[in-house]
C-alpha cells in the first residue's frame, strides 16, 4: 500500500527542521557568545566579542578557566580592579557584575567553590548594596545563568543553541569579530578573558554634575548581611581566606550619606561588616578604603568642563584601575611605591581598632565639609 502524500510532506519537513535547527545551534556553538563551549577558541575572536560582563559569561569563566583567586562584587570590582596584576601571586579571575547585589555575590562564591580550587575570595564592598531599597535579589541575567541554582542545565544549552538572545548576540559578537562595529558610538565597555573592563569608553563626556549630584536617599536593611554570613560561611567550610574590602568612594558621596542623615548607618553597617568576618577567624581579613581626603578628595571638574578627565575617578563609587591597583597592592602587602602615593590609603580593621578609624573617618568627613561647602554631596 503507497503511502499518502502527507507522509512524505512530513518526513521533509522533519528533515529540513533538523537541518535548520542542527546549523542554528552549530552558528551558535562556533561564535560561543558565552564562551560556554569553547570547541573553536580564537584568541583574537574571544577578544573581541562582547559578552564578558554578562552574568552567563562570568558564571562560564568560573565554570571552565582554572584559577586560584576568585574577585567578586559589583561592577565597581568589574572596572576597578585588574586580576593579572602581578600582587596576587597566582591566577585571579574577576567575576564582579553590574549592580551585584548579597544574595548573587554568595551564590557566585558557592559556585565558583565547587568548580574552582580557590585559596582566597576577595569581596568588594560598598554601602549601596546594602541600602540601595530597589536593588534586586537577582537581576534578570543571574536568573539565566549557572550561577543560579535553580537553573536547568538542558534548558540552558538549549536557549544558548537555539535560543533568539544567545542568536542575536552570536550575530552581534560575528560583527564584531569581522570588524563592522569598530566605530559604535556611545559607551562601550571591551574585556578581557578575565573578566576585567580594560577598556572603559565614554561619550564626549559623561557629565559628573550629574552624577556626582544625583540624589539617592537610601536606608540600610541590615537583613542583607545575612548573605554576607552565608559567603563567610561557606569560605570557612572550604577552607579558603576570605579578604572583604569596602571598596573606597569619593568624598562626596560621604558627604551625602551624612547629609541624608544616614552616618550611623554607614558606621554601624561598617562595625557589621568587621564583627561578622572577623567572628569566623582564620586568616579572614575586612580592609577599609573608605576616606575623604587625598585621592578620594580630588576635585571635581567645574560645571561646564567637557573636557577634563578626573585621575582616580569615573562617578563617586567607581573609582579608576589606576585607584584599584594601590587597592590591591595595599591588600597584598606589596611596599609602598612612592609613585601617585599622596595619602595612608586603606586600613586593616580589626575589633580593637575599629572605633578608632571611625572617629579618625568622622573628623576627615568634618574637614572635607568645612573645605567645600558648595560641593555636590548628594550621594
Amino acid at each position: 500500500m503507497p503511502r499518502p502524500k502527507y507522509i512524505r510532506y512530513l518526513v521533509l519537513w522533519l528533515i529540513l527542521t533538523a537541518v535548520g535547527l542542527g546549523g542554528l545551534a552549530s552558528y551558535n556553538l562556533v561564535i560561543d557568545p558565552y564562551r560556554s563551549y569553547r570547541i573553536v577558541s580564537i584568541r583574537e575572536w574571544d577578544l573581541r566579542k562582547d559578552y564578558a560582563d554578562k552574568r552567563t559569561s562570568k558564571a562560564e569563566l568560573a565554570r571552565h578557566d582554572r584559577f586560584e583567586i576568585a574577585l567578586v562584587g559589583t561592577s565597581c570590582m568589574q572596572n576597578g580592579l585588574d586580576p593579572s596584576h602581578r600582587a596576587w601571586g597566582g591566577p585571579a579571575v574577576n567575576l564582579g557584575v553590574v549592580g551585584c547585589s548579597p544574595y548573587e555575590m554568595e551564590r557566585i562564591v558557592e559556585f565558583t567553590l565547587k568548580h574552582q580550587p580557590l585559596n582566597r575570595v576577595v569581596a568588594g564592598l560598598n554601602f549601596l548594596m546594602f541600602s540601595k531599597p530597589d536593588l534586586p535579589r537577582t537581576a534578570d541575567d543571574f536568573d539565566k545563568s549557572l550561577f543560579n541554582p535553580g537553573r536547568s542545565v538542558i534548558e540552558y544549552h538549549l536557549e544558548n543553541l537555539l535560543g533568539l538572545a544567545g542568536t542575536k548576540l552570536s550575530s552581534h559578537n560575528l560583527q564584531r569579530i569581522m570588524g563592522h562595529l569598530e566605530n559604535e558610538g556611545g559607551p562601550r565597555q571591551e574585556y578581557d578573558l578575565l573578566g576585567f573592563c580594560r577598556v572603559f569608553k565614554l561619550p564626549a563626556v559623561w557629565h559628573l554634575h550629574d552624577s556626582f549630584g544625583k540624589d539617592e536617599v537610601h536606608k540600610y536593611q541590615p537583613d542583607r548581611m545575612d548573605y554576607l554570613r552565608q559567603t563567610v560561611s561557606l569560605c570557612a567550610a572550604r577552607k579558603v581566606k576570605l579578604q572583604v574590602v569596602i571598596l573606597p568612594t569619593h568624598a562626596t558621596y560621604l558627604a551625602g550619606i551624612d547629609k541624608a542623615g544616614a552616618w550611623r548607618d554607614y558606621c554601624r553597617w561598617i562595625e557589621q561588616v568587621v564583627e561578622i568576618v572577623c567572628q569566623a577567624g582564620g586568616e579572614n581579613e575586612v580592609w577599609d578604603f573608605s576616606s575623604c581626603d587625598g585621592f578620594c578628595d580630588e576635585p571635581i571638574p567645574p560645571p561646564g568642563d567637557a573636557k577634563t578627565r578626573m585621575k582616580w575617578w569615573v562617578d563617586p563609587i567607581h573609582f579608576t584601575p589606576r585607584l584599584g591597583n594601590m587597592v590591591i597592592e595595599q591588600i597584598n602587602g606589596l611596599p609602598e611605591s612612592a609613585t601617585d602615593r599622596n595619602a595612608v590609603f586603606g586600613r586593616r580593621l580589626a575589633p580593637a581598632n575599629l572605633a578608632n578609624h571611625l572617629k579618625n573617618l568622622r573628623a576627615q568627613l568634618d574637614d572635607f565639609i568645612r573645605r567645600n561647602p558648595a560641593a555636590p554631596v548628594k550621594p
